[in-house]
């Protein structure tokens, strides 16, 4: 149980970094994405969303659910 509060320690300061977001994805896009990519679209209709991921300690190991 120890190594699962030390991983959500340590989870926790990671989500508190800002995410590397288009930087990252542009060096990973292809060059067919990379074209889309200049396109400029409306986004004013575009709605926020999240993820949810479940981490639970099973066996001193940490494991999540795929749904």
């Amino acid at each position: 149980m120890e190594d699962f509060i030390t991983f959500i320690k340590k989870l926790e300061k990671q989500l508190k970094i800002s995410l590397p977001g288009k930087k990252a994805h542009l060096k990973m896009a292809s060059k067919v994405r990379l074209n889309e990519l200049d396109k400029d679209y409306d986004t004013s209709s575009a709605k926020q969303s999240s993820v949810l991921i479940l981490l639970y300690p099973s066996n001193n190991s940490i494991y999540t659910v795929l749904m």
